[in-house]
């Protein structure tokens, strides 16, 4: 039996082997081969119990573009190892079943053949004579496989069903494409283990009946084909012939890629550039390859350069063995060179390694060893003094490199003429002028030549190159600043640390440091760690003075500053009565501002800067959203009336670009600037006695108090009820709120401070709006919160929004203030070829609502656990969404299957097997409904299932009959008299693809109802133009159903 061949245990540990040879990425489970391979006994126990009682499902197939197939807008598929292996072990057992059956035209994933066979073929046709060719391509081949007509051929070699229902659901794998997960209904994914040989299958109907007729002559490899023939006239009735061939196929060919063409223009094949002449890589792979070699553009120093060399020599490795030759290329950068050179080596190409050397100086960089390799190459090419010069620029860049200096050594003591080892050396100073041990060497050989003078100064230099290593400064050269003692009646040993560092307290990772040079320049540091007891101990005391960044990582404030300055250049050119008055006024503002706060039950504080004016400070009782701070800090200096005459006044922390970089100077400290120390004034101007005992009478203002006065019409909502408002009916979205701290974050920001930035509101936008209408409403509550929220506008942006959301990466780039405060949390499994992204949780969700996926964690603690196996998920409820299955079972049996015309291709007589022993010979064909579960017939629903085991004679008026169907070989396909008269093909086609549209549209109705609606618009104005609700068009039927509602619902059947 096949099917116990392919679940054997043998079977299966042959097909992991070759899945692990290959060390394939992770599918969407995430689980690595080598996860599966440390519980390898019980993983392939488990798929072999599950493939024998055929409860095995394969889990989603991972969708993407990468370099190779972006421009060509074609697709791979990554498959889990699970599934992988699964691939593999039905591919061990079909691959010999139909090998036999292949015809020499096809030269594509098969044993013996290749490209360069399919080249060398094309080589021989053309110096046979035949100089016209036709080239083809299949449009979007891999992706547009009809599962039911694959299956049908697969059907006539293998007649168990139960093979043939591996297959279908090998097929019908669900898709997760461009972060969303799909159903499957057309193509074999590229990059399954299968693949090959099901296209070569599914294409061996057309390869049959051009071999009938042109023989030799036609080549396939995958999806191209080529036709070669001595006229013209020959190849348009083939290209004629072959697109009649691919209808019967349900495909068509790429108008684009299709060419007839005399070889004496030349033509490309297979990356070959052939013609009259002979052939040559084709100057488009030529341009690929050298754009490949163009990302090694960078080498850094740390780089390991034997791993990025065997990179690229694994690149152009390929590219010889297939092409044959290096010639055509050039180097791209410093790495290509490295390699190109050393292959040209292995494949005795001197002449060319030569000249591709003479280029290396126009790569420059800065890693000693590609220094190192460059002088060993040319070293071995007998370029001495050019090797001298390398392994002086790799020591010049690490001088403790050994090898080089060895190398160095080495050279000089071949070098039997003094004057050449002279030479040499100065080659290697010159380019490494710190070089002692040349210096030495070059004192030496002026010695053995009598030339005392220059050994003398070859010598004092080696000597001066020692005293600088031993007389490298260290530490900090930069004078002290001078200590200030003059202090006052200050006591600063009277002030409370902890109270003080308390009250001051700022950004808690970071402070600034005041400095200032004689010529009057000063300005703060950057401190890259937390403020401690000490720190502000040395700032009291006046040996440094610190100041602190006011806003937290969590965009939070303890407090707001006002400053009241003279500017500055009215400071430096008022006289000095005028000065004092000006100071006097500066006071007098900061006075006005106090008691405008005292007007609102606010206490405020007032202190001298210690130069120019006067700060205010006042404090909260607890940390409070910036902006809010910020709102309360302008309400209250337009309550205050605003600055006098010449003077300025600014709030700290500043604007939202610049707030997280604010700083302020911490109080009683000395200000570098003057010289002076700041202290807290009392109203009439005067310091208080003890500012020890001063900072103990602070009050903080209350938080309540200060929501109050920003939002006097607003009450604050309490966590209760805006956690209420958050959570909404979809699970996926409320966890995603929950368990993204930055959007919990935002979301409780929006809540409580009334204001999000621009960026804050994209993260929401590119993450709730991928919730459907609970995202977007709960983006709109979100946004409602902030004072200047418009709905129209917030609905407009998302409409307007794009497909892909918002990564975990790109937040953390906007809020990196939040990603240090916040770290991830995050659990979810990111697929393979996606990215991290908050929107994952509603994937996770909808992925265990329907069933969970099965996976094999890595062992630990000894434990062998595995992968189980994934429970047959539940019977989707009706939605009222479509399928094409329920179509066929709703429609009237005309309509359902209508009698096959005679078709091009006869696929029953393409494969000659012999039946299956033990099977009955019933064509598989005749049984789709209840052989294939539902892959090419009607699926059963529950009112049906009383005629499930009627025999094929009782369904005969439903499926046509039973006899075999008869094919010939006319490529013109009559419609039967029973179809009603159809319109115009194009129109046709457009109401048919519209209509697979709009059921696609309907799997995801919350977030499509707009484009639904189009669509069924756009079908109702077809609809409307005919005589009937029922189209017959060449891919398919499509019916118009009208409810007593006055409602319309599409119904779709395929043509197959």
């Amino acid at each position: 039996m096949i099917y116990e061949r392919i679940y054997s245990a043998e079977n299966l540990k042959e097909a992991w082997l070759r899945v692990r040879s290959n060390r394939p990425p992770p599918g969407i489970d995430r689980v690595r081969w080598e996860d599966f391979e440390a519980n390898l006994s019980f993983n392939i126990a488990l798929l072999q119990k599950q493939l024998q009682e055929e409860s095995y499902k394969p889990l989603p197939v991972v969708i993407f573009t990468d370099a190779k197939t972006k421009a060509s807008g074609r697709t791979i598929g990554l498959s889990t190892i699970r599934d992988r292996v699964v691939q593999q072990a039905v591919l061990r057992v079909m691959g010999p079943l139909f090998e036999p059956h292949f015809l020499p035209c096809n030269y594509a994933y098969r044993p013996g053949k290749s490209a360069l066979l399919a080249v060398r073929q094309a080589s021989r046709l053309i110096s046979q004579g035949k100089l016209w060719v036709l080239q083809m391509d299949v449009a979007a081949f891999f992706d547009t496989v009809d599962h039911s007509l694959l299956l049908e051929l697969v059907g006539k070699i293998i007649k168990e069903k139960p093979v043939l229902r591996l297959i279908a659901r090998l097929l019908k794998a669900k898709i997760f494409r461009e972060m969303a997960l799909m159903e499957s209904f057309l193509g074999t994914q590229q990059g399954s283990g299968l693949s090959p040989l099901l296209s070569n299958i599914y294409l061996h109907p057309l390869d049959t009946a051009l071999w009938q007729r042109y023989k030799d002559s036609f080549l396939r490899y995958s999806d191209d084909l080529t036709l070669f023939a001595e006229e013209r006239d020959a190849l348009e009735e083939g290209q004629e012939f072959i697109n009649s061939c691919l209808v019967e196929l349900k495909l068509s060919a790429n108008p684009q890629k299709t060419s007839l063409s005399h070889v004496s223009a030349g033509i490309v094949y297979l990356g070959f550039y052939l013609d009259t002449k002979g052939k040559g890589p084709a100057k488009k792979a030529v341009e690929h390859l050298q754009e490949r070699l163009r990302g090694y553009n960078k080498l850094r120093k740390t780089d390991i350069l034997d791993e990025r060399l065997a990179e690229v020599k694994a690149i152009l490795r390929g590219w010889h063995n297939y092409y044959q030759s290096l010639k055509p290329l050039r180097p791209e950068n410093l790495l290509s060179l490295l390699a190109l050179v050393e292959l040209s080596l292995e494949s005795g190409e001197t002449a060319l390694a030569r000249q591709w050397l003479k280029e290396a100086q126009q790569f420059p960089h800065r890693h000693p060893l590609a220094a190192f390799r460059l002088g060993e190459l040319l070293s071995g090419l007998g370029l001495k003094n050019q090797a001298m010069r390398e392994y002086a620029r790799a020591l010049d860049l690490d001088p403790d490199l050994e090898a080089a200096k060895e190398r160095i050594r080495m050279l000089q003591e071949e070098e039997a003429n003094i004057h050449g080892a002279i030479e040499k050396i100065q080659l290697v100073l010159h380019q490494n002028p710190h070089y002692r041990e040349g210096y030495q060497k070059l004192a030496e050989y002026y010695g053995r030549l009598g030339l005392y003078g220059f050994a003398q100064k070859a010598h004092h230099k080696a000597m001066a190159l020692d005293d600088d290593l031993e007389s490298w400064p260290s530490g900090d050269a930069v004078p002290a600043q001078e200590d200030f003692s003059s202090q006052g009646d200050f006591n600063y040993q009277a002030v409370d640390l902890e109270l003080f560092h308390s009250l001051f307290a700022g950004r808690r990772e970071a402070h600034a440091k005041q400095w200032a040079d004689e010529r009057g320049r000063w300005g703060f540091v950057r401190v890259e760690r937390p403020l401690k007891t000490k720190d502000i101990y040395k700032h009291l005391a006046g040996d440094i003075t610190l100041g602190v960044y006011l806003v937290t990582a969590k965009d939070t404030v303890r407090y707001i500053v006002f400053d009241v300055d003279i500017p500055k250049r009215a400071f430096l050119k008022a006289p000095p009565h005028t000065l004092a008055e000006m100071q006097h006024q500066a006071h007098q503002d900061v006075v006005r501002l106090k008691h405008a706060a005292e007007q609102l039950g606010l206490a405020l504080y007032l202190e001298d800067s210690g130069y120019k004016g006067r700060h205010g400070w006042l404090f909260f009782s607890e940390e409070v959203p910036a902006t809010l701070a910020l709102r309360l800090g302008q309400d209250l200096m337009h309550l205050a009336g605003g600055p006098a005459a010449g003077l300025i006044w600014e709030l700290f922390p500043r604007g939202q670009s610049e707030r997280h970089q604010s700083i302020i100077k911490l109080p009683l400290g000395i200000n570098r600037k003057s010289n002076r120390r700041s202290l807290f004034l009392t109203d009439d101007n005067h310091p208080f006695p003890d500012q020890g005992l001063f900072l103990k009478t602070i009050r903080t203002n209350p938080i309540d108090l200060v929501q109050k006065l920003v939002f006097p019409h607003q009450d604050p909502l309490t966590q209760q009820e805006a956690a209420s408002a958050w959570q909404t009916r979809a699970p996926g979205l409320f966890k995603m709120v929950s368990e993204c701290r930055v959007l919990h974050h935002l979301l409780a920001k929006a809540r409580d401070t009334h204001y999000l930035n621009h960026y804050e509101r994209l993260c929401l936008l590119y993450t709730l709006s991928f919730a459907g209408e609970e995202g977007c409403r709960l983006l709109h509550q979100t946004i409602a919160y902030c004072i200047n929220y418009d709905y129209q506008y917030t609905q407009q942006h998302i409409e307007r929004r794009k497909n892909s959301p918002i990564s975990c990466a790109k937040i953390m780039e906007y809020f990196p203030e939040l990603a240090e405060t916040l770290p991830c949390n995050c659990k979810f499994q990111v697929p393979p070829r996606s990215y991290p992204s908050p929107v994952l949780y509603l994937l996770a969700a909808e992925l265990e609502a329907a069933a969970p996926l099965p996976k094999t964690p890595a062992p630990q603690s000894g434990d062998d656990t595995s992968a189980s196996p994934s429970p047959k998920p539940e019977a989707p409820a009706n939605d009222g969404a479509f399928s094409q299955t329920e179509a066929k079972s709703s429609l009237p049996s005309p309509l359902v299957e209508t009698p096959p015309e005679p078709p091009v291709l006869n696929f029953a007589e393409i494969f000659a097997a012999e039946e299956a022993a033990g099977d009955p010979p019933a064509d598989p064909l005749t049984q789709k409904d209840t052989d294939l579960n539902g892959e090419k017939g009607t699926r059963l629903l529950p009112e049906e299932k009383e005629s499930k085991d009627l025999s094929p004679k009782e369904k005969a008026p439903e499926h046509g009959g039973t006899a075999e169907k008869k094919f010939t070989t006319s490529p013109i396909l009559t419609p039967s008299s029973e179809t009603p008269q159809s319109p115009p093909v194009a129109i046709a086609l457009q109401a048919y693809q519209l209509a697979l549209e709009y059921l696609q549209l309907r799997l995801d109705q919350a977030s499509s109802a707009r484009r639904l609606q189009e669509l069924s618009s756009q079908l109702a104005e077809i609809f409307d133009g005919l005589s009937d609700d029922t189209l017959q068009t060449p891919a398919g039927v499509i019916r118009r159903l009208r409810h007593a509602d006055g409602s319309v619902d599409w119904l779709v059947t395929s043509a197959g």
